[in-house]
């Protein structure tokens, strides 16, 4: 993320994943580039006029460990106070990720 750091997140398929999406699930490399974006620079334009579902998410992405890591508490921070997603191009797919404070009360962690 930016300046060679990382944090290390598993991605967990969804119940409601396309097989296009395990596919790229299973391609994913470890290591994944990822860039940092204005919410309203990368947020879809279907989301603008309803807030994502739990429909829209094919992959959700949590830490490896339980434990407590200061890199990915500050990344978290950063992303939820500046308004940003984070956009990783897999293939010929963009992953969009972002906090889970911008869906529906019951899937938020």
């Amino acid at each position: 993320i930016g300046s060679g750091k990382f944090v290390s997140l598993a991605a967990h398929l969804s119940t409601k994943y396309c097989e296009k999406v395990w596919k790229l699930s299973r391609s994913l490399e470890p290591v994944v580039e990822v860039t940092k974006l204005s919410r309203l620079e990368g947020w879809p334009k279907s989301f603008e006029a309803s807030r994502p579902t739990d429909d829209n998410i094919a992959l959700y992405l949590l830490p490896t460990e339980m434990r407590q890591d200061a890199d990915l508490d500050q990344l978290v921070k950063e992303v939820v106070e500046n308004d940003m997603v984070l956009r990783a191009i897999v293939g010929e797919a963009e992953m969009l990720i972002f906090p889970s404070i911008l869906l529906p009360e019951q899937h938020q962690s």
